[in-house]
């Protein structure tokens, strides 16, 4: 078993991998919540464009990240 280190970039690929679903999962997680919030402003206020905007970010930021999760989950390793 490997030691645990406290390097910024992971120098095992397993490592490298769960760092990047992490990063993906927060760039969607943002995008959802962010364009939710939004759209239900834009829905409050009357404004058809940010309610539009708001939907456009939810798809575009939350399937990006979904995406890249799953490319990254779905790997298969050559070597195992």
């Amino acid at each position: 078993m490997m030691p645990m280190t406290m390097q910024r970039r992971p120098s095992n690929s397993i490592e490298q991998r769960k760092v990047d679903v992490r990063k993906y999962s927060k760039t969607a997680a943002v995008g959802v919540v962010g364009g939710g919030g939004l759209a239900l402003i834009g829905l409050l206020v009357g404004q058809s464009s940010l309610m539009l905007l708001g939907l456009v970010l939810i798809v575009a930021l939350g399937g990006y990240g979904i995406a890249k999760v799953r490319s990254i989950t779905n790997y298969r390793d050559p070597h195992a």
